[in-house]
């Protein structure tokens, strides 16, 4: 509950600049009516020349906000019983995605919430490479410049709408592991995350390696209702509503091609970045997780999202990494809880990587604290809905229509069809 609270969620402390767009999205989703929609022409007339005058739809990934927003409209809340309940909503999501790995393990354990605060990459070691020193409250996780691999802490300070749901979701694939449902528990991150749904996919597909001779058997196994039947409504309906929005990625291609001319560079970089990220982790870990569910499947991602860059930020790469790097946590607690003496040394070796890679959550979580009491103004909300845009930032009100507005949406097959 203090990690959810120190992540900004709610608005008790200070918030990265991500809640720029995810505190007026979850005022919309409370006070405005279902399907939000907004009549620009009541903008200011600065507004208006960036983002026009007609009525658009709001198109977002926002499913994680609906239970808080839904439960806010009917008890027709204020804003802080609004930003409470969705406090509470949080809270709820972390304590099932630590109930779901303490079930996996069959015990209850501090060490389960430990792995899940603190898990990380190497980042203070890629910092110190590329800058010469160790800070103590910046966001320290772009140091590879082109990509970016998000600890734990991280997601839930930036983007916990996304990370909360696909951990539960990853939790409890790994939790039952049953053939006939992985595909249809898988499906349910589109709802999510369209970047992370792309991760997901090769990991739910890795079920299709089943051992049968009989294909008739195999079948069986794989092509359930749950496995045909959620992949589809999902796709139709959270499909069509995505693509409402053709503006949503700037650009995307192949790495190298976005950066004719610096090949040599960007290979040295995602040489670093592999070994710093992941690739430590999965080295001294050795061959005792080659039989974990989904391995290779993970192992092939981490590997190859770097040379793929989506979207202005490289959305892709951060976010669709999401459900592989879970795992790779999953991954790393086992080998932790291995009681081969032969693996003594490689687990005392692992705990030392872990704590190293520690201080990327404490920079995240020192920087919220410090902030919080160092600073009056520590919410940085310059946009208080989207319907109301009183900003003079060019650049904001770009983002804001570029990801979230749907324009002539009344043509739009989702909005036409489905939203009535």
């Amino acid at each position: 509950m203090f990690w959810v609270y120190i992540s900004g969620i709610g608005g008790f402390v200070y918030q990265t600049s991500d809640f720029f767009v995810r505190n007026p999205i979850f005022r919309d989703l409370c006070n405005e009516t279902w399907p939000v929609c907004y009549d620009l022409s009541y903008q200011s007339e600065f507004v208006q020349n960036i983002v026009g005058t007609e009525e658009v739809a709001f198109a977002y990934y926002f499913s994680f906000w609906l239970p808080a927003a839904f439960f806010s409209k009917i008890f027709n809340l204020s804003e802080t019983g609004s930003n409470i309940v969705l406090y509470i909503w949080s809270c709820l999501g972390i304590l099932l995605v630590l109930y779901l790995l303490n079930r996996y393990h069959g015990k209850t354990s501090y060490f389960t919430i430990w792995l899940l605060v603190c898990f990380s990459g190497l980042d203070v070691v890629g910092y110190f490479i590329r800058y010469g020193y160790v800070p103590i409250k910046d966001h320290m996780e772009w140091w590879g410049r082109y990509f970016q691999y998000s600890s734990n802490t991280t997601q839930l300070f930036w983007v916990f709408n996304q990370s909360i749901p696909i951990w539960i979701i990853c939790a409890l694939i790994i939790q039952f592991q049953e053939k006939r449902k992985t595909i249809g528990l898988s499906a349910l991150v589109f709802a999510y995350s369209p970047w992370a749904a792309m991760g997901m996919i090769p990991i739910a597909c890795s079920v299709l390696n089943v051992k049968e001779e009989n294909l008739k058997e195999k079948a069986k196994k794989i092509l359930t209702f749950e496995n045909t039947a959620l992949p589809v409504l999902l796709f139709v309906i959270y499909g069509t509503f995505y693509l409402a929005n053709s503006n949503s990625v700037a650009e995307a291609g192949f790495l190298f091609a976005l950066n004719n001319g610096k090949e040599s560079k960007i290979i040295l970089h995602m040489l670093l970045f592999g070994v710093l990220e992941f690739g430590v982790y999965f080295f001294i870990m050795g061959k005792t997780q080659y039989k974990s569910p989904f391995y290779f499947a993970v192992l092939i991602e981490l590997i190859c999202f770097p040379f793929f860059h989506i979207s202005a930020a490289n959305d892709f790469v951060m976010r669709a990494s999401i459900p592989a790097l879970f795992f790779t946590m999953i991954y790393v607690g086992n080998f932790i809880e291995l009681k081969d003496s032969s693996c003594a040394f490689r687990r005392k070796m692992m705990i030392v990587i872990l704590c190293l890679g520690m201080w990327t959550p404490i920079t995240e979580m020192n920087r919220n604290i410090s902030n919080t009491l160092n600073s009056d103004q520590y919410i940085y909300d310059p946009v208080y809905s989207f319907g109301r845009m009183e900003t003079a930032d060019e650049g904001q009100i770009g983002i804001i229509r570029n990801q979230f507005f749907v324009y002539d949406y009344k043509e739009k097959f989702f909005f036409k069809w489905l939203s009535r």
